[in-house]
C-alpha cells in the first residue's frame, strides 16, 4: 500500500509543479491572477495551454494520466481497507475540483485573447513543464512499471537498511 501512496504523491507532485509553472508565468506576464489572464492562452502559447490541460486532467483524475491511476490506487485501497468515508471523500473532492480546472481551461482554449503579446517562458520553467508532462504521461501510460519501480526502490532501501518496512 505504501508504494501506491508514493505513486499518488509523485503524480500529484508532477502535475502540481507543472501546472504551477504555467500558472505562475501566465499571471506574471499578464500582471493579474484573474481568470481572464488565461483568455486565449492557446493562441499566445499553445504548448503551455496543452501542458496545462494535461496537468489539470491528471489532477482531476481523468483516465490515461498518472493522476487517474494514483487516485484509483488510493480509492481501491481505501475501499478494500474498510475506509468507505475516505473513498467517498476522494471522489467528492475530485469532482469538486473540476469546476476550477475546467474554468481555467475554458478561458485558455475557448475565449479570445490578445495574440500580440505571446507568453515567454524561461529555461527553468520550460524544464519543469517538460519533465512534469513527461512524468504525468509516462505514469498514465505505464502505471504498472512506475509502481513496480517504486516498490523496487522500497525493497532496495530495505536491503540497505535505509527503510525498516514500517510506515
Amino acid at each position: 500500500m505504501l508504494d501506491q501512496i508514493v505513486f499518488y504523491l509523485l503524480a500529484y507532485l508532477l502535475a502540481s509543479a507543472g501546472a504551477f509553472a504555467v500558472l505562475r508565468r501566465v499571471t506574471e506576464e499578464s500582471g493579474t491572477s484573474d481568470l481572464k489572464a488565461f483568455a486565449g492562452l492557446y493562441h499566445r502559447a499553445p504548448w503551455s495551454a496543452w501542458a496545462l490541460l494535461l496537468f489539470f486532467l491528471s489532477l482531476a483524475g481523468i483516465p490515461l494520466t498518472m493522476g487517474f491511476f494514483g487516485k484509483w490506487y488510493l480509492l481501491v485501497g481505501a475501499a478494500w481497507g474498510g475506509h468507505g468515508l475516505l473513498a467517498t471523500l476522494i471522489v467528492v473532492t475530485s469532482v469538486m475540483s473540476y469546476a476550477y480546472y475546467f474554468a481555467v481551461l475554458k478561458q485558455a482554449f475557448l475565449r479570445p485573447g490578445s495574440t500580440e503579446r505571446p507568453i515567454r517562458f524561461r529555461g527553468a520553467e520550460v524544464a519543469v513543464v517538460l519533465i512534469a508532462a513527461a512524468g504525468v504521461l509516462l505514469g498514465g501510460l505505464l502505471p504498472g512499471e512506475v509502481l513496480r519501480t517504486i516498490a523496487q526502490a522500497f525493497d532496495a532501501a530495505h536491503f540497505f537498511g535505509l527503510y525498516d518496512g514500517r510506515l
